[in-house]
């Protein structure tokens, strides 16, 4: 597995608040946060094992969860617009789950 930055071409910057700010006007979407959920915690190479066992589900748990949505969420509604707090709510558990 490659480090970021290794060899793949990009360079993960580090998570500070500028960077919440920046992704706060960035993602939008249930999908948005989905999406940068799993890739934040396969970055982070996490321990699951609190009814997960890996990035995908995880990153479902915690956004379906924050947002107070079911489970089984209507694929229709992944691209339903968070509100503001919404955003800076989900990007904050994003991180804590992150550096925690």
């Amino acid at each position: 597995m490659l480090n970021a930055g290794e060899g793949n071409g990009y360079t993960v910057r580090p998570y500070s608040t500028t960077l919440e700010s920046d992704l706060s006007a960035e993602l939008e979407t249930v999908r948005d946060f989905l999406r940068w959920a799993i890739s934040r915690f396969g970055d982070a190479e996490l321990f699951y094992g609190h009814g997960t066992d890996n990035a995908q589900d995880e990153a479902w748990f915690l956004v379906c969860s924050a947002l107070k949505l079911p489970f089984d969420l209507d694929g229709r509604l992944l691209d339903a617009r968070l509100t503001a707090g919404e955003r800076e709510h989900v990007l904050g558990l994003i991180e804590r789950r992150v550096t925690e």
